[in-house]
């Protein structure tokens, strides 16, 4: 019972020599050799006791439950004793069956000859051991580099040489754990492997298991439950035995207890870990708003920062609920007194560490959606420490999360004005930005060059800077004429860039709130849809198209500098990958004009795209969605609306990651009625299909992807919920990449079937075909990914090896919407 297995042997064997017929050593010998997977030896056990009964009324319900697990059914009530100790060996037992004589030879000599003597069993089992264990130290090994799918397959071999193997078991758990499959997680404990809840010190570890699986459901009254039974098991291990440690189970307990609403169990369990462990995560989670409640925000602060130092080396997510809970209801001028206690105004020195702190707080926080605290904490960490790169960027990231574009920008060029490093390069793109003229000696050669910086980082965060600086400005204003204005009288004088104009406006010192979005896109495209909105739309279109080619000179000097900085330098391959792949594709986007301007007479109808990186195919091109037979024309301009980073997988309701606010920010901008073209699931195919059924989260690739779909069609449901009376129509994902068209293929052959257009049809949303994309035609549904990696995209649609080329708003996606329209 209390886990030494090997020392029950020995005992019960030594015993046996000298009693042979003591049924009850028999019966804790087999259910020993159970514990340890010897089915077959504890079998053998329980057909000998049967033979000679002679149990206590403990002993026998002991046997019988041993009989249930090897599958022997107990064939007499002569097990029972006669109301002698089954160690009294004086007397002698009764026969197992009425006239049979009892054995001759002792229990001992009736064993396999391999184990009769103390704590020795048969080869065969100890190399089944042995391999097991070999097993499951693979699988711990897989485990930790995340190898779940190979892992599970290794455990699975382990249980099946030694059954119940408790780290094979408890390795399975914290796998189906970590893939959020909690109901497994109860299944494999409670029912498939009740042994390891038994078994010390496993035991700990898997209450423990179950708790968190209850954790991470908000069920709190059963996670208290399994806490208790947890903490009291390893209360009486020796320290350091087992895991999680004891104080880690009594912070989760008092975490427990104070969300189950028991706050009186709560807060003297959380004083007393903190008391031996000042920064143990869970027990901070209670004390903080515990002093929070009482009104002392400075030793809550204090607390959490306290803790945020110690754990600074852990996972952020681990973080994110104390963070978030304490920082929605302090500012960060109150942390800021706890960081500089003189006013809240650090000393220069401090200022860089302090910015540090303060923008980690941020960096959890949009993590977690609480964006407009986390602007707040960039915003002040980055007024500490204007020449870093690193906060500038995520500052920039966190507005335009928001669609507070227009003050992201501001501070972009703020960054490039103050630039001690490449001077002239951050001049330049400052005045072109802002419209002024430079006072340096100006050159087409002009770059940021890597050996102004301290470090290669420091490079690489400006490079970013001016990436996000050109995407925000290619989403924000027409790069091309939408509208023929050669009948424009040329006395008329250009308008300036509406976005120039109020960039000189932004004032950077003040903090962000949750009432003032600032977006560089022209107000006018989001007007409601109202009977009006052909000439609004039309204004719009004039006053764009007029300033095109100014807007387009700003965008190509931004391409000139950053193409000429970027030469040299595999910028794919770092850490800024993601934005010089945006900067990329629209370097070749706006090299030259894709499509012709519409005539001016000519009623013009928004579209708007919402989505991933492959909006930016189809930004602010124009759309003949003329049926046939229909009197008048019908042009739609495809107004972009990026949701950078954009996964299906974080759209879910469970999620509270980032792009799931900034998507449902775009969708709620909108105006009714406007059709919505939705762009999503490439990033799934390149950066999550494959990951999800390596960590054994799906049996295979097409169940991983028929799951994608599922959470596709639900997610259209619920923009349709929103959006009542917008046309909504599904974009197929653009097989462009050749590594990722064996996914690609087949996730848009099943959006196509009949079971996803079911459900995108209660949507009322319309899912697009395209023509083939390929020089050869569509490929067969039998064609292998290495094939499919070597077919040859339409040269009309070849752009920059990751986005298809403006041209397909023509040549593809109009088809296919006229289709459907």
């Amino acid at each position: 019972d209390e886990g030494k297995e090997r020392n029950a042997l020995a005992i019960c064997d030594s015993a046996l020599s000298r009693h042979p017929h003591c049924a009850e050593l028999l019966v804790v010998r087999a259910r020993t050799h159970l514990l340890i997977g010897n089915h077959a030896i504890a079998r053998h056990d329980l057909e000998l006791c049967q033979r000679l009964g002679g149990l206590s009324q403990s002993a026998s319900e002991e046997f019988k439950q041993a009989c249930k697990e090897v599958g022997l059914e107990p064939s007499s009530a002569a097990r029972l004793g006669t109301g002698t100790s089954s160690f009294d060996v004086t007397s002698k037992p009764p026969p197992a069956h009425p006239g049979q004589d009892l054995p001759k030879h002792p229990a001992t000599e009736v064993l396999p000859a391999a184990i009769s003597n103390a704590g020795q069993h048969p080869p065969e089992n100890k190399q089944r051991r042995k391999d097991a264990a070999a097993k499951v130290h693979t699988a711990l090994q897989s485990e930790k580099q995340g190898l779940f799918r190979q892992a599970f397959q290794q455990c699975r071999e382990a249980l099946e040489l030694e059954p119940d193997l408790p780290d094979a078991v408890l390795c399975t758990a914290r796998m189906q754990l970590a893939n959020g499959c909690t109901s497994r997680v109860a299944k494999l404990l409670h029912k498939e492997h009740p042994k390891v809840l038994k078994q010390k010190p496993h035991c700990v570890e898997a209450y423990a298991i179950l708790a968190a699986a209850c954790e991470s459901t908000g069920d709190w009254d059963d996670a208290v439950a399994h806490l208790e039974q947890s903490v009291k098991l390893a209360a009486v291990q020796a320290t350091g035995s087992v895991k999680p440690s004891l104080d880690v189970l009594q912070g989760r307990l008092a975490r427990a207890y104070f969300h189950a609403g028991e706050r009186d169990s709560a807060a003297p369990l959380a004083q007393r870990v903190l008391e031996s462990n000042p920064n143990q995560r869970e027990a901070c989670e209670v004390a903080c708003p515990l002093l929070l409640d009482r009104g002392d925000f400075n030793t809550a602060l204090a607390l959490l920062i306290r803790c945020l130092i110690h754990h600074r080396s852990d996972p952020s997510k681990i973080l994110s609920d104390l963070v978030c809970t304490a920082m929605r209801r302090c500012s960060v001028n109150q942390l800021l007194l706890v960081l500089a206690p003189d006013g809240g105004v650090p000393e220069p020195d401090q200022q860089s560490s302090i910015a540090e702190v303060i923008a980690y707080m941020g960096l959890i926080l949009k993590e977690n959606s609480v964006m407009v605290e986390a602007c707040q904490h960039y915003h002040k960490a980055v007024l500490f420490s204007p020449t870093n790169g690193s906060l500038c960027l995520n500052l920039m990231h966190t507005y335009a999360l928001r669609r507070d574009d227009l003050r992201a920008l501001s501070f972009g060029a703020r960054y490039f004005a103050s630039l001690g490093c490449s001077a002239a390069a951050g001049q330049r793109i400052n005045a072109c930005v802002h419209g002024t003229e430079v006072d340096v000696e100006q050159c087409d050669k002009v770059s940021i060059s890597l050996h102004d910086f301290a470090n290669e980082t420091s490079f690489y965060d400006t490079m970013a800077v001016g990436f996000v600086m050109l995407k925000l400005l290619y989403l924000a204003h027409p790069h091309r004429e939408l509208v023929d204005m050669r009948e424009l009288d040329e006395g008329v004088p250009q308008k300036e860039l509406q976005w120039q104009q109020r960039l000189a406006e932004v004032d950077v010192e003040q903090a962000p709130s949750s009432s003032r979005v600032a977006t560089l896109l022209d107000g006018r495209w989001l007007f409601a849809m109202e009977g009006e909105e052909s000439a609004k739309v039309a204004e719009a279109a004039v006053d764009s198209s007029t300033g095109a080619e100014r807007h387009r000179d700003v965008l190509s000097s931004l391409c000139d500098v950053l193409d000429e900085s970027r030469k040299g330098h595999d910028l794919h391959k770092t850490p800024v990958r993601n934005e010089h792949a945006y900067f990329s594709c629209i370097r070749e986007i706006v090299k030259r004009q894709w499509s012709s301007p519409i005539d001016r007479s000519v009623p013009l109808v928004r579209m708007f795209a919402v989505g991933d990186s492959h909006v930016l195919s189809s930004a602010w091109q124009t759309l003949d969605l003329t049926v046939t037979g229909q009197d008048s024309s019908c042009q739609h301009v495809v107004v972009p609306r990026l949701v950078t980073g954009a996964k299906l997988w974080h759209l879910q309701p469970k999620s509270k990651f980032y792009t799931k606010f900034a998507f449902w920010e775009q969708i709620s901008s909108l105006p009714k009625g406007a059709p919505i073209l939705l762009i999503l699931g490439e990033i799934d195919c390149r950066d999550g299909v494959l990951k999800a059924v390596q960590k054994g989260r799906y049996s295979s690739v097409e169940a991983a992807l028929s799951s994608l779909v599922e959470l596709y069609v639900r997610l259209v449901q619920e923009v349709r919920a929103r959006l009542p009376t917008s046309p909504i129509f599904v974009h197929p994902v653009p097989n462009v990449l050749p590594e990722t068209r064996f996914l690609t293929i087949v996730f848009n052959r099943l959006l196509a079937e009949p079971v996803a257009r079911s459900g995108f049809a209660k949507a009322n949303a319309k899912v697009l075909e395209f023509a083939s994309v390929f020089d050869k035609g569509d490929p067969p549904a039998e064609m292998d990914a290495l094939a499919l990696s070597k077919l040859k995209l339409l040269p009309e649609l070849q752009l920059d090896g990751t986005h298809m080329s403006p041209n397909y708003v023509e040549s593809h996606l109009g088809p296919a919407l006229r289709q459907v329209y």
